[in-house]
């Protein structure tokens, strides 16, 4: 089976790792040609995933279109705002028997789209499968224990996939909810950042981070099932671990989006700090505006964008934070 990857970043790379190691041959492209070189040459990529060793089965390229018009099985691990001028002018390479599996989380701001739903137009010939959950590249890779979701309409699909990813540490669970999945991995972002001001605050009571966590969970799940996905869902590993682990690891750019608001900066001095503003910050946009037209308060993630708008500092959303939890 021929496996290719877009995209040799953290999550990427992580994934192709898995795969090699299942003892496949991997073709994955990646834009940065240093890092291309580096994975060819030495095995390694510390400019995204530090101090792991890469099988040589593991082979990078430039070449976009040769990775795709190879792949039987194409994983897809680039920002969402970079699908279409990535994906676009090479889509008619991909054979029409071919699976592609999203890595991607994030939504188009102005259509709303998910990455699977981009990714079906792009690829019209294509089956779409969603890997998600709460997977911190930094810590599978090393062999720790992780668990993630494969959505997808076809369950012979989600067996493909998993005959890939699955290890003895990397294990994977069925659902057909595409929906909740993906949107479990957009929303969880925003309460990542509200989690990482209660740290830069100065917070440190778990009491306050369970209910935090709680609330959380609740405005997520309100907003899934307005939007057609299932409240179950959230409540697994694709919504609630994704949920913790993106809170509380120190990996996640979203939670140091939080963490250096509540230290007092604002966005301007964040963006140069982290050199990007993270996904999350988009997409607690367009939770308020899905919150509006659907009907569904969601408080918690109000008085994070008045946090990050000024509107008010950040202590006084942990003092108003009890008013909203019960």
């Amino acid at each position: 089976m021929e496996v290719g990857f877009v995209g040799l970043g953290n999550m990427g790379t992580a994934v192709a790792l898995l795969v090699a190691q299942k003892g496949y041959g991997v073709l994955a492209w990646e834009y940065h040609s240093s890092v291309v070189e580096e994975v060819n040459s030495r095995h390694l990529n510390s400019r995204f995933l530090p101090g792991v060793a890469l099988p040589e089965s593991l082979v990078a390229t430039s070449d976009l279109g040769k990775v795709v018009a190879s792949s039987q099985v194409l994983f897809i691990a680039i920002h969402s705002p970079f699908l279409k001028d990535t994906l676009g002018p090479v889509s008619s390479y991909l054979s029409e028997n071919s699976l592609v599996v999203s890595l991607v989380k994030g939504v188009e701001e102005g259509s709303l789209k998910t990455p699977s739903r981009i990714l079906r137009e792009i690829f019209p010939q294509a089956r779409v499968v969603v890997l998600s959950g709460p997977t911190v590249a930094n810590e599978f890779s090393y062999g720790l224990p992780a668990g993630a979701v494969l959505a997808g309409e076809s369950k012979e699909d989600l067996h493909r996939v998993a005959f890939l990813v699955d290890t003895e540490f990397f294990r994977t669970r069925f659902t057909g909810d595409v929906i909740g999945v993906e949107w479990s991995g957009v929303l969880k972002n925003i309460y990542a950042i509200g989690l990482g001001m209660m740290d830069g605050a100065g917070v440190r009571s778990l009491n306050f981070k369970a209910a935090f966590l709680t609330r959380a969970l609740q405005e997520m799940g309100d907003l899934v099932s307005a939007l057609g996905g299932r409240r179950e869902t959230v409540h697994y590993l694709a919504g609630l671990g994704d949920l913790i682990a993106t809170a509380l690891s120190e990996h996640s750019h979203n939670r140091r989006l939080g963490e250096l608001l509540g230290q007092g900066m604002d966005l301007g001095e964040v963006e140069k700090e982290m050199g990007v503003i993270p996904e999350g910050y988009r997409t607690l946009k367009v939770a308020l505006y899905l919150g509006e037209k659907y009907h569904v308060p969601i408080p918690v993630a109000r008085s994070i964008w008045r946090v990050i708008t000024g509107e008010v500092p950040p202590k006084v959303m942990v003092n108003n934070f009890i008013k909203l939890a019960v």
